[in-house]
């Protein structure tokens, strides 16, 4: 739950806790004998021989798949096995995400159907989880999701405590900003997450809908359909203009999707 070492000896794993400097120790039976241990986007990995078993680095608990599983299959290219399990990279034209947000500490979410990448991890690549693996209530993907005051908010069917009946399209959050602004179809709406109950401050109505996702930066927003993305400058922009800006392009940078 703190900044920590975890080392491996046999069963037993002794957790160096960096703040305190104090040692505990845990015996995990349950996990293989671990030659190697990996943190890698947020995943720990217990590496033995070829193979390879996810855990939890708190309670060592095995989950979300069935284990062990062979490592020549996932970490690294060898002839006749295949890099990444069964994915298959998307053509950019093929292009579709539910929801998009970065959250307080820069790390960037794209949700497409029921997995989740991180597009912050560049030098890592890009690799598609199973939503329901860090999101154990979310077996059907999400509709929308925002980022406010180091908290991550995944949107799917109704939404009573926004006061937003039916299904949502789209959310976003501009930094230092106390508003979430939500899509429905044609309209956008403003909402106070700073008040209780939450409070609609404003209400307008798009020149478009069908929108799949938005992301607030302070570059401005980006408003997703599909393989195409459109750029303002702000809300107000999105939300009073009557002409859409040129049409963008998802590119293999931005969504790790091939040409």
């Amino acid at each position: 739950m703190t900044d920590s070492v975890l080392f491996f000896k046999g069963h037993d794993v002794h957790v160096y806790d960096i703040a305190t400097m104090i040692v505990k120790t845990k015996t995990w039976s349950h996990l293989p004998v671990c030659t190697s241990a990996l943190r890698w986007l947020e995943h720990y990995y217990c590496f033995h021989g070829n193979n390879f078993t996810r855990f939890h680095p708190v309670s060592g608990q095995v989950s979300g798949g069935v284990y062990p599983k062979d490592a020549r299959n996932y970490f690294m290219k060898c002839p006749n096995y295949g890099h990444g399990g069964d994915h298959k990279v998307l053509n950019c034209s093929d292009v579709k995400i539910d929801a998009i947000t970065t959250d307080d500490a820069g790390k960037s979410y794209v949700f497409a159907g029921t997995n989740y990448m991180r597009l912050d991890t560049w030098r890592d690549g890009l690799h598609p989880f199973p939503i329901a693996r860090s999101w154990k209530e979310l077996t059907n993907g999400v509709d929308a999701v925002f980022s406010y005051s180091d908290n991550m908010y995944l949107i799917k069917d109704d939404q009573e405590e926004l006061g937003i009946e039916g299904h949502v399209d789209a959310a976003f959050v501009c930094p230092n900003d106390d508003k979430v602004h939500i899509i429905t179809g044609g309209t956008i709406r403003a909402i106070d997450l700073s008040a209780t109950p939450r409070v609609v401050t404003g209400e307008w109505l798009l020149p478009f809908s069908d929108i799949d996702a938005a992301l607030c930066s302070a570059e401005g927003i980006n408003v997703f359909k599909g393989a195409t993305y459109y750029h303002y400058e702000s809300p107000m922009t999105l939300a009073m203009s009557r002409i859409a800006p040129e049409p963008q392009h998802v590119t293999t940078g931005m969504m790790g999707c091939k040409e």
